[in-house]
């Protein structure tokens, strides 16, 4: 269940009462690639909205308050995306109908957009979809904790944990096309000081961290 800080629980509970927004944040994963993604942003409203650096485009989409279940299972959600002019179908097509991708749900208050309110936000895995002429349906559910990445944290010091290219990494030549993510390639290609290895660890100290 989604809950609202105090304070914005009583905005939206004044006389005065102003606007909510949906955000969703659908993130499409090619199933050949997974290097290759694709976010698409959307708002409920008549107009566009930033938040966050994003814009979010205006939309119409329906989302049904998920099932409470009490056989175990994991709750799903159903939503519903408008495919009146057959865009959004295309990139589903691209990107394997959605399976792999997620879709972050995040509720703003129309007169907060520039306050960051992570209690307001929940990512759920697609787990299948549909297309018909008129709409694009998601089955969405929680991400299992089963698929969380465990241990939570690998020290290397001889490995870097960066992706190549990155921000983080840095580099932006064209002399090379790949990294290893050994020091040795890290210093040929320039990056020795964003190396994200950690090389005050001791030979063979390999840390992991649970918690």
């Amino acid at each position: 269940m989604i809950t609202l800080p105090a304070d914005l629980v009583l905005m939206k509970n004044s006389p005065a009462q102003t606007p909510w927004f949906v955000l969703l944040d659908i993130t499409l994963v090619n199933p050949i690639d997974s290097e290759d993604t694709q976010v698409i942003r959307v708002v409920n409203n008549s107009e566009n909205v930033s938040y966050q650096s994003n814009t979010y485009q205006k939309y119409i989409f329906e989302l049904e308050a998920r099932e409470q279940l009490s056989n175990g299972q994991l709750p799903e959600l159903r939503l519903r995306l408008s495919n009146a002019v057959q865009t959004l179908s295309a990139y589903f097509l691209t990107y394997g109908g959605g399976l792999g991708g997620t879709v972050k749900i995040t509720v703003v208050q129309a007169d907060n957009l520039t306050e960051v309110v992570s209690e307001l936000e929940e990512t759920y895995d697609i787990l299948s979809s549909m297309k018909t002429n008129d709409w694009v349906e998601l089955s969405l559910g929680l991400p299992s904790p089963l698929k969380r990445k465990f241990p939570k944290d690998v020290y290397n010091p001889y490995s870097c944990q960066w992706k190549f290219k990155s921000c983080e990494c840095g580099y932006t030549g064209e002399t090379f096309t790949t990294c290893n993510r050994t020091l040795s390639h890290c210093r040929a290609r320039g990056q020795l000081l964003n190396f994200g290895g950690f090389l005050g660890l001791r030979a063979g100290g390999l840390k992991i961290a649970l918690g």
